[in-house]
């Protein structure tokens, strides 16, 4: 039970080639400098963006198989995707922003909205409107947000990169909950080796669309030695 991404593609002079295996539970980091091809390969689980020679499967279900002319929808993959920018409705409220997928029945909503609201402890902005939270707060609701899609996969794109090193010390703690608390994968982008050895249980570092390794942290990998490869010294 797994996440398998096999890419062969070529977009203008950049190619990504990769072939991994990703566990079925707790946090895979992909790490890199930029446009080392991280958020490429997550915009091809997530189906936001259609590459060539593709093959994209998770638990045994296939969602994309480009030789076959198989393709699933993004709304159809289960996914929860938290972006770089929150990108909450102006419009709406923190509630109204929770609850906009529709996903949950009143009882499920009920239930789910507490529970998430508790592990992220937003319960106290509940009825604010985004224009009136920090950044930190933010990107906490759009969590939430994701999470209340039911999601069976949970993608990350460098959801600290927008924020200043103090939001970040005050939102991570909050994502090592994430991890402790819930039983669905994620996959994690970042260029901040901090982040990924405080989250990760596997770190898969890309360079150039290319996977250079893949290394187990929840086994006491040495993480010292690895970014201290010559591949990482721009990172």
């Amino acid at each position: 039970m797994c996440l398998k991404l096999k890419i062969k593609a070529l977009r203008g002079d950049f190619y990504l080639d990769v072939d991994l295996e990703l566990a079925s539970t707790g946090v895979s980091a992909l790490f890199g400098a930029s446009g080392s091809g991280k958020s490429s390969c997550l915009r091809a689980i997530a189906g936001l963006d259609s590459l060539p020679n593709t093959l994209i499967s998770f638990n045994q279900e296939v969602w994309q198989d480009t030789q076959e002319g198989l393709w699933l929808a993004p709304h159809k993959r289960e996914i929860g995707y938290v972006f770089q920018d929150a990108s909450l409705f102006p419009h709406l409220s923190v509630k109204q922003n929770l609850l906009f997928s529709g996903q949950l029945n009143k009882q499920e909503q009920s239930e789910a909205l507490t529970e998430v609201c508790l592990l992220l402890d937003i319960q106290h902005l509940i009825n604010r409107m985004p224009g009136s939270l920090s950044g930190g707060e933010r990107q906490r609701v759009a969590i939430a947000r994701a999470l209340l899609s039911k999601p069976k996969l949970l993608l990350m794109d460098e959801p600290l990169s927008a924020l200043d090193t103090k939001l970040k010390q005050e939102i991570i703690p909050y994502l090592e909950q994430l991890h402790q608390h819930l039983s669905i994968p994620i996959v994690y982008v970042s260029h901040d080796i901090d982040e990924v050895k405080r989250l990760a249980d596997t770190m898969i570092v890309l360079e150039k669309g290319q996977v250079v390794s893949q290394t187990s942290l929840s086994q006491n990998q040495n993480i010292e030695l690895i970014t201290a490869k010559p591949y990482l010294k721009a990172v």
